[in-house]
């Protein structure tokens, strides 16, 4: 049980945090090439929009050859929307009542996944969630977007790709209810992988990439459809189904790819003994972000940085 003092403590440092955030709304905009081959997408509202831009902000800084689109969670106003296209001049914004996700669940960042195999059909797309933050240059993205393979952030424990008979028998001994446990289980049983030797890269939705035209909604409708007759509809609606679905067309993508660990890293999921500085992208998942005030000191050094480029122009 968590102490009254840790409680407050955490509070406390989530209210530095937040405030440290809130100045990147004194940056001045990004300035970067617009380019169709590549889309940076994210879905927010408006609770995130300082930690959006701060997620963005610092992707454009070190990767700028990109057209940015939102998908409006329904939170999002008429003043969100000026602040955005300040700071991300050009970027496209569309709103999640205009996502139909037909037989698929609804909610739990569904609507965006679907989203995002519409804009696929014509760029490489890239998921970028806001609590994302980019700190170095990021060599393995561009090569994977040359090569037309996708990637993944992930975890050190499952850095390769592997059959989906393998996790299943692991997964049976794990004492979970969650939903993607429940999936892992149940997918070499599903219809369309029967006679396959079908391998999954498990990782996080959080930061992906999609090769254009890689993937469908058609493709995505079959594997949902399958697994919610497996495992139920009311499991496979839970928050945290996305991510499996996620995984899953990863993974059919002509050369899938783990980011490198802990360059890339979902913070303390697990913990790297390698000083922070040494990553480029930190997804700061959680209130393990509060720990140590590491996401608070990454952001005001980004800021800083965001900062400066004014004043060399």
């Amino acid at each position: 049980m968590i102490s009254t003092f840790t409680k407050i403590k955490r509070k406390l440092e989530k209210y530095d945090c937040e405030k440290q955030i809130k100045k990147v709304l004194d940056t001045p905009p990004s300035s970067y090439q617009k380019s169709d081959d590549v889309i940076i997408f994210s879905m927010i509202g408006k609770k995130y929009l300082a930690a959006y831009l701060v997620a963005i902000k610092s992707f454009l800084y070190w990767f700028n050859n990109v057209n940015v689109h939102i998908l409006n969670d329904g939170t999002l106003d008429e003043e969100d929307y000026n602040i955005l296209s300040y700071h991300i001049p050009g970027i496209a914004i569309s709103h999640i009542a205009d996502v139909d996700v037909g037989d698929m669940p609804h909610g739990g960042c569904w609507e965006r996944l679907i989203k995002l195999l519409d804009l696929l059909q014509k760029s490489y797309v890239i998921q970028l969630d806001s609590d994302i933050v980019v700190t170095g240059p990021m060599t393995e993205i561009s090569q994977y977007i040359e090569q037309k393979h996708s990637f993944t952030i992930g975890n050190p424990r499952w850095s390769e790709t592997a059959s989906i008979q393998y996790i299943s028998d692991i997964a049976k001994k794990w004492n979970s209810t969650h939903v993607q446990t429940y999936s892992e289980v149940a997918m070499p049983s599903l219809p369309m992988f029967k006679n396959t030797d079908f391998k999954i890269t498990r990782g996080c939705a959080g930061f992906s990439g999609f090769p254009k035209g890689s993937v469908n909604k058609e493709t995505l409708a079959k594997f949902s459809i399958q697994m919610e007759k497996a495992i139920g509809k009311e499991k496979w609606s839970e928050w945290g189904s996305e991510q499996v679905a996620s995984n899953f067309l990863i993974s059919t993508c002509s050369g899938s790819h783990i980011l490198k660990w802990p360059k890339y890293q979902n913070f303390l999921h697990p913990k790297s003994n390698e000083p922070i500085e040494c990553s480029c992208l930190i997804h700061f998942m959680g209130t393990n972000r509060y720990d140590k005030g590491a996401y608070k000191k990454t952001v005001k050094n980004i800021i800083t940085s965001l900062n400066n480029i004014k004043k060399n122009i």
